[in-house]
């Protein structure tokens, strides 16, 4: 009998392990891009370079700890500056830092140093996961609201589509809808949303049709339909008051 329970014990212990490990696999991960706005600096500094997004970077939980950059590790970040000097335009990734705005590449070797190198990525395995506009299933995980008393509305400032539950940064109101404010052929359009309904329908698919082929129809080449507008209403201070 007592050795019944042993083996008992072992194949609980021995599934435990087996569930952890699987849970443990899909790390927090995902494409951050950055909406211009006069609501955030960002989004104001974004303004500045694109009428429809700016690409912040690729974010995961697999964060390092920062400290001083060994030879190696400089070697690294020079090679992903040059992997991505010959295409940042292509996707919007543009220098948000001073030294270089609006070009290449002092703001995107940090993002590769911080959230790239300290996480393990080389400068290909980063670069790939820049460039992972076509990865199935990658959902709405991460948005930065700024609640616009004016406008009673959780204007959406930032969005991330990856791998994880979606995590909120920012100042919103739990009682106002939330809004994504989108540039179309010279005018300004919001879709409204309920809390519930943002993973549903902000998918990655219609951001890329709506937002980033406006500007990029290269990254939607295998993708016969159209941005679509038809949720929206047009957008002035003036109506949402």
């Amino acid at each position: 009998m007592a050795h019944y329970w042993f083996w008992v014990l072992l194949l609980l212990i021995s599934v435990d392990i087996v569930v952890t490990e699987e849970a443990d696999t899909r790390v927090w991960q995902s494409l951050k891009f950055i909406l211009p706005s006069n609501h955030t600096y960002l989004g104001m500094t974004c303004a500045r370079l694109s009428d429809m997004y700016c690409l912040r970077g690729y974010w995961s939980d697999h964060y390092g700890m920062p400290g001083r950059r060994l030879s190696s590790q400089i070697s690294g970040v020079e090679d992903f500056a040059n992997l991505i000097r010959p295409v940042y335009k292509t996707i919007n990734w543009f220098s948000l830092s001073n030294r270089d705005f609006g070009s290449c590449c002092s703001y995107q070797a940090d993002v590769f140093y911080y959230q790239g190198q300290l996480a393990g990525f080389s400068p290909s395995e980063y670069y790939s996961k820049i460039f992972s506009f076509n990865s199935p299933g990658m959902q709405l995980n991460y948005i930065n609201v700024q609640y616009v008393s004016s406008l009673c509305l959780n204007v959406i400032t930032e969005l991330g589509f990856g791998y994880g539950n979606l995590r909120m940064d920012g100042h919103f109101n739990a009682f106002a809808h939330y809004g994504l404010q989108i540039t179309s052929a010279g005018h300004m359009h919001v879709f409204f949303y309920q809390p519930g309904d943002l993973v549903l329908n902000i998918t990655f698919d219609w951001f890329k049709r709506t937002v980033i082929c406006q500007e990029h129809d290269w990254l939607c080449s295998d993708d016969s339909s159209e941005s679509d507008f038809t949720s929206e209403d047009e957008f002035s201070d003036d109506n949402a008051k």
